[in-house]
């Protein structure tokens, strides 16, 4: 080979390198342009994300909203629906009066600790109208003033209840001050008089001391010839059945012991005063043994009463409520019959010594 026509090692390289030199910036520009592109779609990209977050927050936020207004919705319906659920109790409560009824209202609308007081209450009030009736059995001075210790300690003393009893044990000593005013004028007879009185308003005392005072009063007024011995010689009152007692009160009402048209005082075998003691006692004794059945039937009434107010009287209880009450209405009838017997033999008794007596 000529030696003009031999490779060279410039005659490529060089051209190729020229090209190189001139591409080279553009290259350099290109690679400048693609990392801006790589950051403005970094830049994009986080953009998007922010942008992506901030709408999470935002559907989250409006989801919490939306969660918060339905449960204020729903707290809000609960609550109207209980306003008007207490609404309505408390329009049945004020339109009724009886504890019981209060109670039975109460507890149908779930309130029971007000249902349980209330039903407390009108326990408390049955029990001091059955005091209430007890004590008003008694019409007679001393018997009202030697149960009034007993009827107050069975009532609340702050209530109308106790000032009722305490009133007509007032007015029952009166009625006795002015009954006695004459014997009051004898020192010894008014001592035992006052020591009775107080006797019966101290409330501390036991039974058995206002006993022994009420018996020093008793004879008392055997001694000064108010009342007839305890012993007259004719036997206890037990004695006595209840034909003995009718007949023995039909005698002094009207047949042969007094003649009420005329007013006369007639012979007979027994003294007209021993009978109308007699038949007064046999009255007050029957009056107790009345009115202790008519306690106890009273309380059968009353919870019997109570079942009916809350509708759960069975059939069975219903008829024994209707027995039960014609048993007390019978019982109430006796009760007057045995006052009236009682109020006949004492005006008996006043006739025959000239003087009222207890």
């Amino acid at each position: 080979m000529p030696s003009h026509d031999r490779y060279r090692f410039g005659d490529v390289l060089l051209p190729e390198a020229e090209s190189l030199a001139r591409s080279l910036p553009a290259l350099l520009r290109q690679q400048q342009a693609n990392e801006l592109d790589r950051e403005k779609i970094a830049l994009e990209n986080k953009r998007i994300e922010a942008a992506q977050q901030q709408n999470d927050r935002v559907f989250e936020a409006q989801e919490n909203a939306r969660a918060l207004e339905a449960q204020r919705y729903k707290e809000e319906f609960e609550f109207r629906k209980n306003q008007a659920k207490q609404t309505e109790m408390n329009r049945l409560v004020a339109s009724v009066d009886e504890p019981y009824q209060k109670a039975m209202i109460y507890r149908k609308y779930g309130f029971n600790d007000l249902a349980d007081n209330f039903q407390n209450m009108g326990d408390k009030q049955e029990a001091q109208k059955d005091v209430i009736r007890t004590f008003d059995s008694f019409t007679d001075p001393q018997d009202i003033l030697e149960n009034s210790s007993a009827a107050l300690r069975g009532l609340d003393p702050t209530s109308s209840a106790a000032d009722y009893v305490r009133n007509a044990r007032t007015r029952a000593m009166e009625e006795l001050d002015v009954k006695y005013s004459e014997l009051l004028e004898e020192p010894g007879f008014r001592l035992v008089h006052e020591a009775y009185k107080n006797a019966q308003k101290d409330l501390t005392m036991s039974d058995e001391q206002k006993k022994l005072v009420n018996e020093q009063y008793i004879k008392a007024l055997e001694r000064y010839g108010v009342v007839e011995e305890a012993d007259t010689g004719q036997g206890s009152t037990e004695d006595f059945d209840d034909d003995d007692i009718d007949k023995l009160v039909d005698d002094i009402v009207g047949g042969r012991g007094l003649n009420l048209s005329t007013g006369e005082m007639v012979d007979t075998d027994t003294p007209i005063e021993e009978q109308a003691g007699q038949a007064l006692d046999i009255a007050n004794m029957r009056i107790g043994r009345v009115n202790e059945e008519l306690t106890k039937r009273n309380k059968i009434i009353r919870d019997l009463t109570q079942k009916q107010n809350l509708r759960q009287l069975e059939p069975e209880e219903k008829q024994e409520l209707e027995e039960q009450t014609s048993i007390v209405n019978q019982l109430k009838a006796r009760m007057e019959e045995e006052r009236g017997r009682g109020r006949a033999a004492r005006k008996i008794r006043e006739a025959a010594f000239g003087r009222p007596f207890g």
